[in-house]
């Protein structure tokens, strides 16, 4: 048995994909269906990669600066009391 799954998708993106599923032999229908049977069989496995925006990679950039200057960098802590007190107390 079969069923439908329906969803949007850019069209660009739609174009595209149907382009590079043709230089390979297929349609988009079946390779969007391999897909999808492949997941279920658990022989895929999908991440998702976030693109960071350049304030986020700013930030990382100064934490990296400011971990090798010894900045900003909390001390070790086995109490979450103490690591309150020391947050407080900053």
């Amino acid at each position: 048995m079969t069923t439908k799954v329906i969803f949007n998708v850019d069209a660009k993106a739609k174009v595209l994909a149907m382009k590079e599923a043709k230089k390979q032999g297929l349609t988009l229908s079946y390779f969007l269906s391999q897909t999808v049977h492949e997941l279920a069989q658990g022989e895929r496995r999908v991440e998702v990669v976030e693109t960071l925006n350049k304030k986020t990679i700013k930030s990382i950039l100064q934490a990296r600066k400011d971990f090798k200057a010894g900045k900003n960098i909390s001390a070790s802590f086995t109490d979450p009391k103490k690591a309150l007190q020391w947050l407080h107390s900053k």
